[in-house]
């Protein structure tokens, strides 16, 4: 049977390496531009990168507000609909 003292040195030992995945990850790589010379075919493909991600950025933008302005009629539909019910209830109890 293992202490408690184990268990929670074992614990801590994973914790930190976590943790320090994660900082290793998260972390800021030198730029591409700051070890090679401007204008070399080496600085290229970072620049199709950067346009294709920011291509690929635009197009979700514009997905996403679609998708908002379509959420927003159907939630004005739905509303409409459950007040029109509602109303429709109340007259009938009205009577």
């Amino acid at each position: 049977m293992r202490s408690w003292r184990s268990r929670l040195l074992g614990t801590l030992i994973v914790y930190a390496a976590g943790f320090a995945t994660a900082v290793y990850a998260l972390a800021p790589a030198e730029s591409a531009g700051a070890t090679r010379k401007p204008g070399t075919k080496a600085t290229a493909p970072a620049d199709e990168w950067k346009a294709r991600s920011e291509q690929y950025a635009m197009a979700a933008g514009v997905g996403l507000r679609q998708f908002v302005s379509f959420a927003e009629e159907k939630a004005l539909q739905a509303s409409e609909a459950l007040q029109n019910k509602l109303a429709e209830k109340q007259r009938g109890s009205g009577k």
